[in-house]
C-alpha cells in the first residue's frame, strides 16, 4: 500500500483528512500520480466507517498541482462510477501549462 498520512482535523467540524503520498513525475510519469490519488480515495472509501467518515461526503482537494491532480482524481471517479466525490476543492489548480497575464502576479492575501 501506499504511504499516506490520516490525520484527524477540523475537530470543530468533525473533518478528517486523508493526505495521499502519491509519485512526482521525476519518479513515475503521468498517469501514477492520479493512480495513487485513486488509491487512496478507494482505501479512504472503504475504510470510512472505520474512521468515522460519512462515504456519501467526500471532498477531494489540492493546491497547485495537487488542485489539478484532484481535478483529475474526481474527473477519474466519476467515469469510474465506483466512488460518489461529495464536492472538489481544487485551490489555484494547475489545470493547462499556459500562463495568464494575471498569473505572475497573483499571490495576494485571501
Amino acid at each position: 500500500m501506499l504511504g499516506m498520512t490520516v490525520a484527524p482535523t477540523l475537530a470543530d467540524m468533525g473533518a478528517v483528512v486523508v493526505f495521499p503520498d502519491y509519485r512526482l513525475a521525476w519518479q513515475a510519469p503521468y498517469p501514477a500520480a492520479l493512480e495513487d490519488c485513486y488509491v487512496a480515495l478507494e482505501w479512504l472509501y472503504t475504510h470510512a466507517e472505520q474512521l468515522g467518515i460519512d462515504a456519501s461526503r467526500i471532498v477531494v482537494g489540492g493546491e497547485s498541482a495537487g488542485g489539478g491532480l484532484a481535478a483529475a482524481v474526481c474527473l477519474y471517479a466519476r467515469d469510474k462510477g465506483e466512488i460518489p466525490i461529495a464536492a472538489q476543492l481544487p485551490l489555484y489548480p494547475m489545470l493547462d501549462c499556459k500562463d495568464t497575464g494575471s498569473s505572475a502576479d497573483n499571490h495576494g492575501r485571501v
